[in-house]
């Protein structure tokens, strides 16, 4: 009995690490088009392979798990602050329960008007606002999905294994896209501190100051300002590449009141070199 259990469990395990391998795959893949469309190049154009693909994983994966955290955190605060009671046995114990129903359906209604009015603001002030585009296509994919899966005889029809993937997967890969050309469309921005890296070619003979870099297994593409192209360069082609590191954070003490300082640390270093000389 217990290792019916024990195999059951490892299948079904099996069949979710799939799933989500899946997923993360075709995510990868809506997050490199996306990249490269918002820099203006497409796959025709930059080669690339499914370890570019898997490695892309890297570059939106911790967001999206901190998102899905905050959400199965928030999830779980509220069924615990509402007893695990379910939205009618609230509504119903409710001492004002017409408002109570309202309250409860105006967050869904809020997102739905804040979706509707990102596109707007896209219109209106270009890429900068390209990071909601996502977040509007998901919420009117699930007002779409949910109302499609709504008839009685679709529900009978359709598994519930299915209708979670139709509710769930465009929505993903809208989403996962959406971070991909935010990332790409960062590239034409003006900032402060453009250079990132410190590329050495081997027909170049001044090194080339790079506002971005993207590395692929065939080589890499680089931007040195935002109103210059995009720039492919396989890897027979690159000497070296010199990116500056910063420190790491060392408190608000050391930020507001420079304490430790720098050069008594020095000091103390020079010191103790010496005396181990001795």
């Amino acid at each position: 009995m217990a290792e019916s259990r024990v195999l059951s469990w490892l299948d079904s395990l099996s069949k979710v690490g799939g799933l989500v391998a899946g997923v993360a795959l075709i995510g990868s893949v809506a997050y490199d088009w996306a990249y490269l469309y918002a820099i203006g190049a497409s796959f025709s154009d930059i080669p690339t392979s499914v370890a570019d693909h898997i490695r892309s994983a890297l570059n939106w994966m911790p967001n999206a798990v901190l998102v899905v955290g905050i959400v199965v955190a928030l999830e779980l605060f509220l069924r615990r602050s509402e007893q695990g009671m379910t939205e009618e046995e609230l509504i119903r114990t409710s001492p004002h329960p017409r408002f109570t129903a309202w309250f409860r359906k105006s967050p869904s209604t809020l997102t739905f008007f804040v979706a509707l009015t990102i596109p707007v603001f896209y219109i209106l002030f270009g890429h900068r606002f390209s990071s909601g585009l996502g977040f509007t296509f998901a919420i009117l994919w699930f007002s779409f999905s949910s109302w499609v899966n709504s008839h009685p005889r679709i529900m009978e029809k359709r598994s519930p294994e299915l209708r979670f993937v139709i509710h769930w997967l465009p929505p993903v890969v809208i989403w996962i896209a959406s971070m991909g050309y935010t990332s790409g469309a960062v590239l034409w921005y003006p900032v402060e501190k453009p250079i990132h890296s410190t590329l050495y070619l081997k027909n170049e003979a001044a090194p080339i100051q790079l506002r971005a870099i993207r590395f692929f297994d065939k080589g890499i593409v680089y931007k040195s300002a935002p109103d210059l192209p995009v720039v492919f360069v396989k890897w027979e082609d690159v000497i070296k590449i010199e990116k500056p590191t910063e420190k790491p954070w060392q408190g608000v003490i050391k930020k507001w009141f420079d304490f430790p300082n720098d050069e008594i640390i020095k000091i103390k270093e020079k010191s103790l070199e010496e005396d181990k000389k001795k």
